[in-house]
């Protein structure tokens, strides 16, 4: 048996096991969080926050609105790159990606819905389709990523030696400084950086997956002559993170925790990013340690720390629900069945040497 058939199944074996794995991580991470916040002190949490019903019912609605403006903001970039979806199509398409998130967190992404979606309209324009949802996610994040450097470069970590602490400070100072000279960069001077994702002299040899890459880098760089679209994009983002953060306070507050303002919104943004990495289904216990750890040296309970993430997570379950609609008009026995659909469609149909239109 060669190398090359040994790589192979070692890889097909790891990927087989690799969603056993992270539901092991997520059980792992839930019974350790239970273990420092007993399910009785969580409960009493929730009753603390039900005690101020406008408040915590204004924290649901926010983060509606909030998906609400993700949804117009993917629209933004789907009517840039020319796929004739409505907005109320894009609105159904992306809360429906918002229900795949929440109550299939291990079957599929919602992200992978919102491709399939678009470009099942859009055959010949998968690559495309793909595009706008890549960028999207990332317009997404930003202010996230932002919000987090912007918090590590004037408070820092607590719980870190100097040196630690210093060295943390200043990479976030960097990283935030380098962010904000590339988006200038894209809005200034967008030549440059188009050119970078032509194909080059040779591309034929290379490895596996680098066509498809530029083949995406290249739709998306269709954006950078379009100034006006990405500076709205952003502003989107804008408006999506402060609705989200604003109602990550009326939670806080509903819940009496004693915090600061800054401190909340920190854990917020460095929860989200945590969150969007892929590590647990739905990134459960991820998110919710991620409060903990950041709030407890603060002077929050684990308890009063894991009812505010999980007041955030059952917000977005609630607006995931209106998504399960868009399912139940598919002819298929189960969600998990349009997700493969989704991925063999998807798989079989993007453009895989990146040349013409796509």
């Amino acid at each position: 048996m060669s190398s090359s058939t040994n790589y192979n199944d070692c890889t097909r074996s790891i990927r087989r096991n690799l969603p056993l794995l992270r539901v092991f991580l997520a059980l792992v991470l839930f019974f350790l969080l239970l273990y420092r916040a007993p399910l009785p002190r969580i409960a009493s949490a929730f009753r603390t926050a039900l005690t101020s019903p406008r408040i915590l019912s204004g924290g649901f609605v926010l983060v509606g609105l909030a998906l609400l403006t993700g949804a117009m903001r993917w629209h933004l970039l789907l009517r840039a790159q020319q796929l004739g979806i409505s907005l109320s199509d894009a609105i159904r398409y992306f809360f429906s990606g918002q229900f795949f998130n929440v109550f299939l967190p291990g079957g599929c992404g919602g992200d992978l819905i919102r491709m399939y979606w678009v470009a099942r309209r859009f055959p010949g324009r998968r690559t495309s389709a793909v595009g706008t949802v890549v960028l999207d996610r990332v317009l997404g994040l930003y202010f996230y990523i932002a919000a987090a450097c912007l918090f590590i470069g004037t408070a820092g970590i607590p719980g870190l030696p100097d040196a630690a602490l210093a060295a943390t400070r200043v990479a976030a100072v960097l990283l935030l400084g380098a962010s904000l000279a590339v988006w200038t960069l894209v809005l200034v001077r967008p030549t440059p950086l188009q050119k970078a994702f032509s194909d080059p002299p040779g591309s034929g040899d290379e490895a596996r997956g680098m066509p498809l890459i530029r083949a995406l880098a290249r739709s998306t760089s269709l954006y950078l002559h379009r100034p006006l679209v990405i500076l709205g994009a952003l502003a989107l983002s804008a408006l999506n993170f402060g609705l989200l953060a604003v109602a990550c306070v009326c939670f806080s507050h509903s819940l009496n925790l004693p915090i600061s303002l800054l401190r909340v919104l920190a854990a917020f943004a460095v929860a989200t990013l945590i969150g969007a990495l892929p590590l647990t289904p739905g990134a459960i216990g991820l998110r919710e340690g991620t409060y903990v750890l950041l709030l407890q040296p603060a002077g929050v309970s684990a308890s009063g720390a894991l009812a505010l993430g999980l007041l955030m997570y059952f917000a977005g379950a609630l607006w995931g629900l209106p998504g399960a609609l868009v399912f139940a008009t598919e002819p298929t026995r189960s969600p998990r069945e349009l997700a493969h659909r989704a991925r063999a469609f998807l798989r079989g149909g993007l453009c895989s040497t990146g040349k013409g239109r796509c």
